[in-house]
């Protein structure tokens, strides 16, 4: 007799894992956009936002949302943040090439003065500067206040000459070139003499008289007339050179300059003042001629 098979066990079915009830990508975006928005100011915030977004369409959303919410803002942070460090960068590069010009306008107007010995007029000086720009794009103007003193003008914002918002500058002229800092140690009619003197001292043995930036050097501001304008030195054929001021009116190169001419190796005195000196040579000498006679006579 057969005998039947036994039965089959009965099989257990595996089910399928749930699928996770979380939403990683929507974590990882909410991480990262806090984390931008706390310790980067923003700079991380677009990632997290990025993120956010794509896990916007995933289930749950809750850190999606919050992590997009925050992310977006931390990126209108990081953007505001960027456009004024380069608006704060590019006026402080418009600060700085603009004194940069200005600086380079000042040195047009004192090596025109270096060349000249005087200030330029207001029209060549404007033209001077000219090709120099303020912070706005205009070019600088120039204004002569007198024989020392001068302005470097900037139109400002509006770019109208004349207005509330022109930005005026006022310079000297160098001291050491005769300009500004002050009255000298010598005034009135001694100080050409001395003048000449320390020149004197310096270029005698030159064959020909210095040019005006070698004795710039010497003399400097030290020697002024008696209404206390400097004394300017002009170089003039061979060995003769000139020590000129500006006289009452305080203006180069008008009537009442007060000029004196020299010849380099020569003294300050008159003819007759070497006479003098000579004859009192002289006397001296036969003074210790007849002493020594005398000396010599005692028993």
């Amino acid at each position: 007799m057969t005998q039947a098979p036994p039965p089959y066990a009965p099989q257990t079915q595996l089910r399928p894992p749930p699928a996770p009830s979380g939403n990683g990508l929507g974590i990882a975006g909410f991480i990262v956009s806090i984390v931008g928005m706390v310790l980067c100011m923003g700079a991380i915030c677009p990632i997290g936002a990025i993120l956010s977004f794509f896990a916007v369409f995933k289930k749950p959303r809750g850190f999606a949302l919050a992590g997009l919410i925050i992310g977006v803002l931390g990126t209108v942070l990081w953007a505001v943040l960027w456009v004024l460090l380069v608006m704060s960068m590019n006026s402080a590069w418009n600060s700085t090439l603009a004194n940069f010009n200005i600086y380079a306008a000042q040195i047009e107007i004192d090596n025109y003065y270096y060349d000249n010995n005087t200030l330029p007029d207001d029209a060549t000086g404007s033209q001077l500067v000219g090709i120099h720009s303020d912070s706005w794009g205009s070019p600088y103007r120039y204004r002569r206040i007198d024989a020392q003193n001068y302005e470097i003008i900037s139109d400002g914002a509006d770019a109208i000459p004349g207005t509330g918002d022109d930005i005026v500058q006022s310079y000297s002229t160098p001291a050491s070139w005769g300009g500004g800092g002050g009255f000298g140690q010598f005034q009135g009619d001694a100080a050409f003499d001395e003048a000449h003197a320390r020149i004197e001292q310096v270029f005698r043995d030159e064959y020909q008289s210095p040019g005006w930036g070698e004795v710039e050097h010497v003399i400097r501001d030290t020697y002024r007339d008696e209404w206390g304008n400097v004394i300017r030195y002009y170089a003039g054929d061979g060995r003769a050179y000139e020590l000129r001021s500006d006289g009452p009116d305080g203006i180069p190169q008008t009537d009442d300059d007060v000029v004196r001419e020299y010849i380099l190796g020569e003294t300050t005195g008159t003819d007759d003042d070497a006479d003098a000196a000579a004859e009192a040579l002289q006397e001296a000498a036969d003074a210790l001629n007849q002493a020594a006679d005398d000396a010599a006579q005692d028993p």
